[in-house]
């Protein structure tokens, strides 16, 4: 892993960004936890890689909540704000202008 940052997927709509944090704190001090979406998908920030590491490996394929979790290294974001998606382009979903 390059990053102590982690994308977690499939959790409980319900579950709440201080259910995460104590999730996460059995591997390792957390930094940061944002869930972007009622959906089950949030992001998860240690404080060290090698903390990262161990709660992906232990956390991935887990059961939290009866709900299977995914856990993954996020992708790093550049320089935008962290947690927070690209605007569409214009025209929106995908469709070609008609002229």
């Amino acid at each position: 892993m390059t990053s102590s940052r982690m994308l977690v997927t499939d959790f409980d709509r319900l579950t709440s960004e201080e259910e995460l944090e104590k999730l996460f704190s059995v591997h390792g001090k957390v930094r940061r936890v944002e869930i972007v979406n009622d959906k089950g998908l949030g992001f998860v920030e240690m404080f060290k890689k090698s903390e990262a590491e161990k709660a992906v490996l232990a956390l991935n394929g887990s059961e939290f909540k009866d709900s299977t979790l995914k856990v993954q290294e996020a992708r790093p974001l550049g320089n935008r704000d962290w947690g927070h998606t690209r605007p569409l382009k214009s025209g929106g979903r995908g469709r070609k202008s008609r002229r």
